[in-house]
């Protein structure tokens, strides 16, 4: 349970990330690289049962900083050469966040820069779906020129 009773005092015994996942995600966003442990930290659920109004604001401002600090490592890790963890850090953004095109175009860059235009493509087509779905609106020029420019413009049409 989350509260103990010690003679006539009830002591809560609560675990909670979100001091550490939150510092964690800063470092991210300065560009710091992180590990495989570290994006897990910031994609689990730090307030894990608790449903009260502050625990629901802080837990959206901290689903927003997490998207941001998932884009940020992506880019970062791919400029190391970190693909696997690049992929990581993307899909873990853009599954935080589907229609955040950021999101989706750090995870394309990294498919790209492996030569996997297949899931380039892929996650391109699925964006889109999703935001003409929700949104009615195709992905920005500037995504699809980037698709044009890699040779996949009959793919993303």
């Amino acid at each position: 349970g989350w509260i103990a009773a010690i003679g006539d005092m009830f002591i809560l015994e609560a675990e909670c990330d979100l001091p550490r996942a939150r510092d964690t995600a800063v470092r991210a966003i300065e560009r710091f690289p992180v590990t495989f442990d570290e994006i897990d930290l910031i994609s689990k659920d730090v307030l894990p049962g608790w449903h009260d109004d502050w625990a629901i604001a802080a837990f959206e401002e901290f689903r927003v900083l997490g998207v941001q600090a998932f884009v940020a490592a992506c880019g970062a890790l791919l400029d190391h050469g970190n693909y696997p963890l690049a992929i990581r850090a993307g899909s873990a953004g853009v599954g935080g966040e589907p229609l955040r095109e950021s999101a989706t175009e750090a995870l394309i860059d990294v498919h790209l820069a492996q030569h996997n235009r297949y899931e380039a493509v892929r996650c391109y087509k699925l964006l889109a779906h999703h935001l003409e779905e929700d949104l009615g609106v195709a992905p920005m020029p500037s995504l699809t020129l980037r698709m044009t420019d890699a040779g996949l413009s009959r793919r993303v049409a």
